[in-house]
């Protein structure tokens, strides 16, 4: 008997398909459902659910790997090369045209000859107006490689030059090929690249000083739009990008002979794309060009096989010339040497860190190297220590390490005699130049610093070198895009160029804070190279202006290839940018697009592409000088200077430039906008007017004094009478004079690229910003800040007002801070030690108590009360930056004793008092006991009657009660009585915070002392004391002359003071009408028609 079944099996439907199965017996089934389902059998049968593609986050895929796009692309170049050897084709026809359209040409390791049409006239000539007598320094190892070098450039293409450190590769070089040519009477133009502008300008300088050359001669330098060169230099140093931009120009390097390309080894973006692009000009329409790299590292092979050429049918790196040797030898010494000093620190390749045992061994190492130069030198009579004491250069990743090391330095410094010099790129230039200082005699200089002395600054007297081996990199995010410094293990290649810093006078140490195991197991030979670790926005856009192709094709042949999930994020941010726009019709490609005018804007700027966004934008919005101010500034190191150890007072200055914004960009604006610059046609133009005593800022826009006596007269008024003074008013402010004027120059650099595109500043004030109000206007700035930056915003969530002001007790958040941990009730022991503290953050702070909280309050005048303090932003800056507050505790015994003879002298100061007047400090009279109560904890309601109007939700308040009204009447008739009361006496404790009597509208009332100031009467030109009150009972304030005032008795206080500071909650200013958050005049008044006399039903929460 059959078996009848629902279905046949999906196991029987595959075994039907399958070629040379066997076939299936007939099956007897059952119709299907009613509803055309299968029938499903849980039992013998599982379910099958469709895969849906799972989403893999950008964090969780591979990058660092994401380079095998590159093979196929390298084969094929390869490919070419081997095909292209036995052709020979000189038809040089559409040089400047589209690199796609040349064939490759046949490539030999022999001279090639400069064409006679690409030699300009009279080009020889010049070497007979220069002096090329000269010898060179025998010191150098490189001067010994001399013919070496020369012969190997002349008989190759490419010649790669490796030597450490110091060698003289950089300077003598360029001029061995100089004179080499001058001697033999033949043209040649010779290009050297250095990554930064300071050294491209140093050297040329240092080599027309040994030439006895003027700079911008024969030898000259070319730095962004500043060129210092004439027709007759045949030497220019160059940064890298400006090379680039002229190869991308001119799609060739026709114009060189000799192109140099310095520091390779450093692997940034732009040395790798230089790189790239002299490859691929070399291999197509310049082969004639000599190409040199120089590197002081060891892995010149690379670079050689980067360039190999094909011969033979296989392909022959470019031959390398090793300068051996250096003026001294450095020995190498590892932890493990170390034993006698301390425990060996703990290590762990995961976790880059410096442990607290890797800094105490450091730390004995430097002083056991007075024992190591005394076995060597001997002792000086009359002292302890030896004749030299090399100075110590300690490479540290970052700040904080800085400060741990110099911490635990200071405590040796007086016994060991030293002098310790931090080197750090945010510290004033002024700080960083003193390492360059020679030390007194006895004196050993210590410098702790990043690796900003690995290449960038050259210390010559250093002897011993301390490497943590530790670096930070800038890392992109590969969510966000967004970049940041990352701490990691410095490879060796690194290392190799730190120890290059000693052994430039005499021989000298490494010491490498890790175990030799370490070393050989964990730390990489070379880092990751930034185009494999930093965004590519001007690398893509480079690209696109060269027209080579799709951007993944060329990235694809260079010497460490970008990811590329890397690429395709840069092309769609691009396009988000509108720096590129993807194709109207065929087929949209994420690795590809059309380049924009935006685009070609933003690839001429040297700057990121945000900030050439932000210029673009201010240019519509006719914003673009505040604009091109902003951009420069944040392109640069900061302007705002940051003194070793003084973190707090130049963040105190800046919040000051800030003017109440608290914004970056805006405090860049205001502070570079107060220096003095001078005009392009000699005038000299004050943007700001800055009074130094006062510190207060007048913003005066668009002013030219063409009075000579005018601006004397501001100039006199800031101090600013010499370059001297300039320095010192810079000090003053916490500004860095030098980065004022290096942001001024990119300033000039960025309007002359954007003025090839017709984009300029308006000479006039257009007529639609004319009706701007200031405050407006800088919101017209926030919003093109917000597009120029988008998506880079930082949102601000939600604030639980009644939490914070529960939080603190009842005090106001906006100008309160809570310290914790005092001893429980004893607050008062300390209020005055705990106000000293503060009064270094804000003036006139105010401590209040309870049980072990203590609430420090920052007062402030009247106006503008609904912004943050600024003592509270300097109070959360104090803690961020680890500052301690330290107060001197009570013994128990000590502090029941004290709490007894304050609670006698509270009782007995109601009846026994020294004077007539009183302060807020004076033992039994806190402000805390004269305020009136708070309502019960079981009040709702209450009736107010608002008596004064701060700003709009802000206003005093009295309680609208028969026994506010009696109190009144009896303080108003003692005050005014035929009693006169005495005038306040001359006293030089006249302060803020006495009480006493002032008029006001013809009457006496309680009053106390806000502040004394000194102004000189316009009428006897004699300096008088006026004296701002704040009324007690009723909340305003006024001025007056101190002779106003009059003494008033203890029994006046006895009734509590009247006013009641009442704030509405959840009010704001709309952003939209009141951008600097603070709210209008009109805004003000209207609030004060409506409250103002009135009596008002209050809620409590």
């Amino acid at each position: 008997m059959s078996r009848l079944r629902g279905e046949i099996t999906i196991e029987e439907i595959d075994d039907w398909f399958a070629i040379g199965a066997k076939s299936v017996k007939n099956t007897k089934s059952v119709p299907r459902t009613a509803t055309g389902g299968r029938f499903f059998n849980t039992e013998t049968q599982s379910a099958r659910v469709p895969q849906e593609k799972v989403y893999v986050p950008s964090y969780n895929q591979p990058s660092y790997n994401a380079t095998a796009y590159a093979e196929a692309y390298k084969i094929e170049e390869e490919q070419d090369l081997f095909n292209s050897q036995s052709q020979t084709n000189n038809d040089f026809a559409g040089l400047s045209g589209k690199m796609e359209h040349l064939d490759l040409e046949s490539i030999v390791s022999g001279s090639v000859a400069v064409p006679d049409d690409l030699v300009p006239e009279n080009a020889t000539d010049v070497y007979n107006s220069y002096n090329f007598d000269h010898r060179y320094d025998q010191k150098l190892p490189i001067t010994q490689y001399r013919d070496q070098v020369l012969a190997t450039i002349e008989s190759n293409q490419v010649t790669v030059i490796q030597g450490s450190t110091g060698s003289g590769k950089t300077t003598q070089v360029p001029q061995y090929i100089l004179d080499h040519y001058a001697s033999m009477g033949k043209y040649c133009n010779i290009i050297v690249t250095q990554p930064r502008r300071i050294a491209a300008m140093s050297i040329a300088r240092r080599v027309c000083s040994e030439r006895n050359w003027d700079v911008g001669t024969i030898c000259g330098y070319q730095v962004g739009m500043d060129r210092t060169a004439n027709e007759d230099t045949r030497l220019l140093y160059v940064t890298t990008g400006v090379l680039l931009r002229k190869l991308i120009k001119t799609k060739n390097m026709l114009q060189f002979t000799h192109v140099i390309l310095d520091e390779v080894h450093e692997r940034d973006q732009e040395t790798d794309f230089s790189l790239l692009i002299v490859r691929k000009l070399l291999r197509s329409n310049s082969r004639h060009v000599k190409v040199v790299m120089m590197s002081a590292t060891f892995d010149s092979d690379m670079f050689g096989q980067y360039f190999a050429v094909p011969i033979r049918d296989r392909l022959e790196p470019a031959p390398v010339v090793c300068v051996e040797g250096k003026a001294y030898n450095v020995s190498e010494y590892y932890a493990d040497d170390l034993t006698q000093l301390g425990e060996i620190p703990p290590l762990d390749e995961t976790r880059p860190e410096i442990s607290e045992l890797a800094y105490i061994l450091a730390c004995r190492l430097i002083q056991e190297f007075d024992n190591l130069d005394i076995k060597k030198q001997g002792i000086v009579k009359g002292n302890k220590f030896a004749p030299y004491r090399g100075t110590v250069l300690v490479f540290l990743p970052g700040y904080a390490e800085i400060e741990n090391m110099q911490k635990l330095l200071k405590q040796v410094e007086d016994i060991h005699n030293l002098v310790i010099y931090p080197l750090h790129s945010s510290i004033t230039l002024e700080e960083q130049s003193r390492v360059f200082r020679m030390p007194e005699e006895g004196e050993r200089k210590i410098i702790l610093s990043t690796n900003i002395a690995e290449s960038s600054i050259t210390v010559p007297d250093i002897k011993y070198v301390i490497d943590f081996c530790l670096t930070k990199s800038l890392v992109s995010d590969p969510d966000t895009n967004y970049t940041s410094l990352q701490l990691e293990w410095a490879s060796r290649a690194n290392c190799t160029q730190r120890k290059g810093r000693a052994g430039r006078v005499s021989d000298g140490r490494v010491y490498r804070m890790i175990t030799r195991f370490f070393w050989e197991t964990y730390i990489p030979d070379y880092g990751i190279p930034e185009m494999q670790r930093c965004p590519l926005e001007q690398l893509i856009l480079q690209v696109k202006l060269l027209d080579l192709g799709q951007p993944k094709a060329i990235l694809a042949l260079a010497l460490t290839p970008p990811n590329l999930n890397d690429i395709e994020k840069t092309i769609l941010l691009l396009k988000e940018v509108g720096a590129l726009s993807a194709p109207s019709t065929g087929v949209k490609n994420p690795y590809d697009g059309q380049l924009t005018f935006v685009g070609r804007v933003l690839a001429e700027l040297p700057v990121d592409i945000r900030i050439g966004k932000l210029l673009m934008l201010g240019h519509v919005f006719g914003l673009l000088e505040e604009c091109l101010i902003i951009g420069a500034a944040l392109s640069l190191k900061s302007l705002f200077s940051k003194p070793f150890r003084e973190h707090l007072n130049s963040f105190k200055h800046k919040l000051d430039w800030s003017h109440g914004s608290l914004s970056d960009q805006l405090t860049i604006l205001n502070a570079y906008q107060s220096f003095p610059l001078k005009g392009e046609k000699g005038k000299t133009t004050l943007l700001d007017a800055i009074d130094v005593r006062q510190g207060i800022v007048y913003r005066r826009l668009y002013d030219e004094f063409e009075s000579t006596k005018e601006w004397e007269r501001l100039t006199n008024m800031n101090g600013f009478r010499s370059g001297q003074n300039e320095v010192k008013w810079g000090k003053m402010h916490y500004l860095q004079v030098r980065r004022l004027k290096d942001t001024r120059e990119l300033i000039k650099d960025l309007e002359m690229r954007l003025n090839n595109f017709n984009i300029q500043k308006h000479r006039t004030t257009p007529n639609y910003k004319k009706k701007y109000k200031p405050d407006q206007e800088r919101l017209l700035l926030k919003l093109v800040m917000c597009g120029a930056f988008y998506p880079n915003y930082f949102l601000k969530g939600e604030i639980d007002e009644e939490d914070a002001v529960r939080m603190m007790s009842g005090h106001d958040p906006l100008e309160t801070v809570m310290v914790k941990g005092l001893p429980a009730n004893q607050g008062s022991l300390y209020k005055q030690a705990l106000e000293d503290q503060f009064r270094s953050i804000s003036p006139h702070p105010t401590a209040y108590f309870e049980e072990t909280r203590a609430y420090i309050k920052f007062p402030r005048k009247q106006e503008n009360r609904q912004t943050v303090h600024p003592g509270v932003y300097l109070s959360v800056k104090h803690r961020l930056l680890n500052q301690k507050i330290e107060i001197t505790l009570y013994s128990p015994e000590e502090a029941s004793e004290k709490m007894d003879e304050i609670r006698k002298q509270q009782e007995n100061a109601k009846g026994r008092l020294r004077s007539n007047r009183f302060t807020v400090g004076d033992v039994g009279f806190s402000e805390q006991k004269l305020q009136r109560e708070p309502p019960p904890a079981e009040t709702t309601m209450v009736v107010l009657h608002v008596t004064e109007v701060v700003d709009c939700g802000h206003f005093w308040a009295q309680y609208a009660e028969e026994k506010t009204q009696h109190d009144l009447f009896c303080v108003q008739n003692a005050l005014n009585n035929e009693n006169v009361l005495p005038q306040i006496k001359p006293d030089p404790y006249l302060r803020r915070g006495m009480f006493c009597a002032a008029p006001f509208e013809g009457e006496l009332y309680r009053a106390r002392v806000e502040s004394v100031e000194r102004e000189r009467d316009g009428r006897s030109n004699q300096w008088i004391e006026i004296v701002e009150v704040f009324f007690v009972d009723y909340g305003n304030t006024e001025k007056m002359r101190k002779e106003a005032l009059r003494e008033m008795s203890s029994e006046f206080l006895s009734i509590p003071f009247q006013a009641v500071e009442c704030k509405l909650c959840e009010i704001r200013p709309s952003p939209i009408k009141c951008p600097d958050g603070t709210w209008t005049v009109e805004a003000k008044e209207q609030f004060k028609h409506l409250v103002i006399n009135k009596n008002f039903i209050g809620q409590v929460s």
